[in-house]
């Protein structure tokens, strides 16, 4: 079991005034992982799902609480990590519009 604490910094490429610092904390096992971070609507979110790895590229798919949309929404990750570093590229949406976040997350830890 791996108790990771991180940050992200992301740029949300849909309309919107949102929070681009994303501090998070989460728990993971055989690549299930269950945490907290601060949203892009600066509102605590509980994430909890799955995380596959192979080499440099991963991805997370999984569900979230704390967006406005509604009570909890799905969610995807999808990047590549260097050097404890993670790229990444995930959807976004709100009721009326479509669009992507592009982020970097910084391990701090584990």
């Amino acid at each position: 079991m791996n108790i990771t604490a991180a940050i992200a910094v992301s740029l949300h490429l849909l309309p919107g005034d949102w929070n681009a610092m994303h501090p998070s904390i989460s728990v993971e096992q055989d690549g299930w992982a269950l945490g907290a971070m601060l949203n892009s609507e600066s509102r605590l979110s509980v994430v909890g799902g799955y995380q596959w790895q192979d080499g440099p590229l991963w991805a997370e798919l999984g569900l979230a609480t704390g967006y406005s949309a509604a009570p909890v929404v799905p969610f995807l990750r999808a990047g590549i990590e260097h050097d404890g570093v993670r790229f990444f590229v995930a959807p976004a949406a709100t009721k009326k519009d479509v669009g992507l976040v592009l982020g970097v997350e910084l391990n701090l830890g584990d």
